[in-house]
């Protein structure tokens, strides 16, 4: 027999697993609205290079993606801040992860310095934009 616990005062509340999948949505949302505004903002192109750029070409230098100026996990407030977010494409934000390509800025929305250095830590390239 099962219970019936439409009399109760009290219900269960919302499943865990609902309210963590609506948790998800939420993010995703966030993330793609901030992204769209990236896009928008820099006009489809790179910022480090000037280069345009597509979503969808299978080329790293061609292909964009937004990155942000400081780890997510660094600064997570900024995780949907589109004014902390530039695009690049995947090459240079490879490279700006691998600590070759330099941010000096936190804010998107005015010109930031790109500088690009090699192994050895010597500068090849600095640009505003």
């Amino acid at each position: 027999m099962s219970i019936d616990y439409s009399r109760f005062k009290f219900g269960k509340g919302v499943p865990a697993v609902v309210k963590r999948q609506e948790r998800k949505d939420d993010d995703q949302d966030r993330q793609a609205s901030a992204r769209a505004e990236v896009w928008k903002r820099d006009q489809g192109r790179d910022r480090a290079t000037g280069q345009p750029l597509s979503k969808t070409d299978l080329d790293p230098d061609c292909r964009g993606e937004c990155a942000h100026l400081r780890g997510r996990r660094v600064m997570p407030e900024w995780k949907y801040d589109s004014c902390r977010q530039v695009l690049l494409s995947v090459a240079n934000h490879r490279l700006m992860h691998a600590g070759l390509l330099k941010v000096i800025g936190t804010d998107a929305r005015h010109p930031l310095t790109f500088v690009r250095v090699n192994l050895k830590g010597a500068e090849l390239w600095r640009r505003t934009r």
